[in-house]
């Protein structure tokens, strides 16, 4: 065999090696107390002062049990590890000083600064080689004997019995029959490095938590069971014959990895999928109606991360779209945007506590007296290291955690805390706080709010500002909810009308005192004789339905002239200012009422 043919079977052996620790999930992983108790024992029976189960990767080793060290990791290159699972047997190094192979190794050169080492190999039934169970010495040691090798060796098999239980363990979603999505990680491997395809990875939702927990109870786990396995079977017959595999992220939730794809025929194969599986299901007569979602990710590059692509098609399935327009190809951004939303939300409490919040007005005008007439209160997050984050960015990210509630509350002392002020300087205004559909969908909300006196002494300046598709996530709940602040001279407006494709019909069926109009509609007006006309019908019946009319987004005077003409009472935009914090607002008040 010649040096050529020789070396591309070792990197094959080293490729699939690398897959086969990679599906195991276990790197960059806590500690575990069955690793732990194998270096301890290691450490008791030798007397070492340090023994390590060492997983070795591409480029590092990885510790996953360090006993008598604090260290993580180390560079790979020149390490005891990256030999001894090339070799047969315990690799035993009585002296690294006298051996060539080791001067440059880390633990050599620095603390502990080793001078003999023994490992033995962890090889999982698969015959693969992903680490060792080994021990080293501050000192040169000669006595290792056969029954020392044969205790060492033992302790690597146990890893490695424990490694393969991890496999096995994992394998197979018992409800819906599929391999566990930690088996995919070897697969897209396979595709990108083996083969070399381009890889489409499909994360599909078929019902919603709340949903298939509601089946369960109605159906039962049998039906249930045969309901998922047709739904696999649809999945399956659609997809393409060669280099498609299917595996499970839960009860009803799949995910599908496909090799060889061009993009444009990985989201004409999402558009199969989601026509496909809206389709009733006649199930033992009863008709079961999906409510699938599909995020699909893409990437044609072969530095592919497995793990950030099936993150990225997971993240596909919250995000709104047409024709799978917002469908994601991997990219090094995508994985830093998907880390920057963890990121946030991680770092919401700490932040909070650091005081990196603030309140801003924009002021809101009178069109009847073109006086300021309050000010729409809206929170600005100022991270120590992502600089200024948007609302819009991090709201709904804080929305899907028990944070919106506390970030609401303090939104709500800061407001109540300013309006003291401004009533003792004998400034009066009306202030809009943005709240969280949560918020009104909670059944205590009000009652807590109640026991706030510094809002109930404010009150009637204080109104909330619910969007309008937040209104009808749950329209019975928010209605009862408006209700009761209407109890307690607290009003509701609803806010970015026109977004939500909902008609002051619906609308009307709420306690609101007034609609803001969307700036996305308010703006075009003068260059837009369809966007004016639906702004002109949208201010006439909300009139007539007795709302007041707020509008955003007002950058003109001839915006400013068309939406007085149309009846609308008040209005806010960069015209007369931009949001400001409280100091600046007081002193363009001032500068404003001249």
């Amino acid at each position: 065999m010649s040096d050529s043919e020789y070396n591309i079977v070792d990197l094959l052996k080293e490729s699939n090696r690398l897959h086969a620790l990679s599906a195991l999930n276990v790197l960059d992983t806590a500690p575990e107390p069955y690793y732990d108790k194998i270096t301890r024992l290691v450490s008791l029976k030798f007397d070492a002062p340090v023994a390590l189960v060492s997983l070795v990767d591409k480029d590092r080793l990885f510790f996953k049990s360090a006993y008598g060290t604090k260290a993580v990791e180390v560079d790979r290159a020149n390490t005891f590890c990256s030999v001894a699972i090339t070799k047969h047997g315990v690799l035993v190094v009585p002296d690294a000083l006298q051996d060539d192979r080791f001067l440059q190794c880390p633990v050599v050169c620095n603390a502990p600064y080793a001078r003999f080492y023994a490992g033995a190999p962890i090889i999982l039934s698969s015959g693969i080689c992903i680490g060792t169970v080994c021990f080293i010495f501050p000192e040169p040691y000669y006595d290792f004997s056969k029954n020392d090798q044969i205790f060492l060796e033992g302790m690597a098999d146990m890893a490695a019995s424990h490694f393969d239980l991890r496999l096995s363990r994992d394998l197979v979603d018992p409800m819906n029959l599929l391999p566990m999505a930690s088996v995919a990680v070897s697969v897209i491997n396979d595709l990108a490095y083996i083969k070399e395809h381009s890889i489409s990875a499909y994360s599909i939702e078929l019902f919603g938590s709340t949903r298939i927990s509601e089946l369960l109870v109605v159906l039962g786990e049998h039906k249930i069971f045969t309901l998922l396995q047709a739904e696999r079977l649809i999945i399956e017959k659609i997809l393409p014959n060669n280099n498609s595999y299917m595996f499970s992220l839960g009860v009803d939730r799949f995910l599908c990895i496909v090799g060889g794809l061009s993009r444009d025929q990985s989201f004409i194969l999402a558009d199969r999928m989601e026509v496909a599986l809206s389709k009733v299901i006649d199930l033992e007569s009863t008709p079961i109606i999906n409510v699938s979602k599909i995020g699909l990710a893409y990437s044609d590059n072969m530095d592919v991360q497995p793990g950030g692509l099936i993150r990225m098609a997971i993240a596909g399935m919250g995000s709104p779209r047409k024709n799978f327009a917002s469908s994601t190809l991997y990219s090094e951004e995508g994985e830093n945007n998907i880390k920057r939303r963890l990121s946030i939300i991680h770092d919401f409490p700490g932040s909070f506590k650091e005081g990196n919040f603030s309140i801003q007005y924009q002021p809101k005008i009178n069109l009847k007296n073109n006086k300021v007439a309050g000010a729409e209160a809206l929170i600005r997050w100022d991270h120590k290291t992502l600089g200024r984050i948007s609302p819009d960015e991090f709201i709904p990210l804080i929305e899907d955690t028990s944070f919106i509630y506390q970030l609401s509350e303090w939104s709500i002392k800061q407001v109540t805390n300013d309006l003291d002020a401004w009533e003792k300087q004998d400034i009066h205004l009306n202030i809009s706080i943005n709240m969280s559909a949560k918020n009104f969908q909670k059944d205590t909300w009000v009652e807590t709010l109640k026991k706030n006196n510094a809002l109930l002494d404010k009150a009637n300046n204080i109104c909330f500002e619910l969007t309008e598709t937040a209104a009808f996530s749950n329209i019975q709940a928010v209605s009862e909810t408006i209700d009761q602040l209407n109890r307690i001279g607290i009003k509701t407006h609803i806010d970015d009308f026109g977004t939500g494709h909902c008609t002051l019909t619906y609308i009307s069926q709420l306690n609101v005192s007034a609609i803001k109009l969307d700036q996305q509609f308010v703006m075009p007006m003068v260059n837009s004789p369809k966007d004016k006309m639906i702004v002109e019908h949208t201010c006439h019946l909300a009139k007539a339905l007795g709302f007041e009319l707020i509008a955003e987004g007002v950058e003109t005077e001839a915006i400013k002239d068309i939406l007085k003409e149309f009846g609308v009472d008040y209005v806010q935009g960069f015209l007369y200012s931009k949001a400001m914090n409280v100091d600046d607002f007081n002193h363009w008040i001032k500068n404003y009422n001249m």
